[in-house]
């Protein structure tokens, strides 16, 4: 490998290093795709030399931050997009499916109006932050970890379906694309400081 490690991240059973050069190298067990090298997935692959992940080239495609979940992957690149691959069956991926990717696909955060420029992960649930200090959430909901105000634990917080009526299955909690961060969130503006109490902003002037 032509660039050094600047730092490494591990999940449930493969790991991540991130290069100077902005390209990014993983190891290990590649059940579901984790790796990012492109390589079909089965029970018993385990790869223990690393090698490149793809996309990341160190030019058009710079990695400069990393966020490893149990068998998934987020990376943000200089240019403020988001990437996600690897273990997708609660939407973790963000790509608006449930299925695992076995090589990185970018993804959509707020119809990327503004650059990303934090992720961070649960075992099967990411996060990222964006430039305008918004946090957008996506995958397993069974506790309320998305924090849109829903969770799967019991009925009553279940989301309602799409035609309005009461959903009766945990998973429909998950979600497979960017929800914001509800609740109460406080962020600065250049004339106001704007409270949200769940998604009602309320404008507070700063002086």
């Amino acid at each position: 490998f032509n660039g050094h490690v600047v730092r490494t991240y591990d999940g449930n059973s493969h790991v991540l290093a991130l290069l100077d050069d902005g390209k990014i190298i993983s190891w290990g067990r590649n059940k579901y795709g984790q790796l990012g090298q492109g390589i079909s997935t089965d029970d018993s692959s385990t790869y223990y030399e690393p090698d490149y992940v793809d996309v990341f080239d160190g030019s058009a495609n710079y990695a400069v931050d990393i966020s490893v979940g149990a068998n998934h992957n987020l990376v943000i690149t200089a240019d403020g997009t988001v990437w996600t691959w690897g273990q997708g069956e609660t939407g973790s991926l963000g790509n608006g499916l449930k299925n695992n990717v076995i090589s990185p696909v970018q993804i959509t955060v707020d119809g990327n109006e503004h650059a990303a420029i934090a992720a961070s992960t649960g075992g099967g649930s990411s996060y990222v932050v964006l430039s305008d200090g918004y946090v957008w959430s996506f995958g397993s909901n069974l506790h309320g970890q998305l924090g849109n105000g829903y969770a799967g634990e019991t009925p009553s917080a279940y989301p309602p379906l799409p035609n309005g009526q009461p959903s009766d299955n945990p998973s429909d909690a998950n979600s497979s694309i960017p929800v914001l961060v509800t609740g109460r969130t406080l962020k600065l503006t250049p004339d106001s400081i704007k409270m949200y109490l769940g998604d009602k902003p309320v404008a507070v002037k700063a002086t």
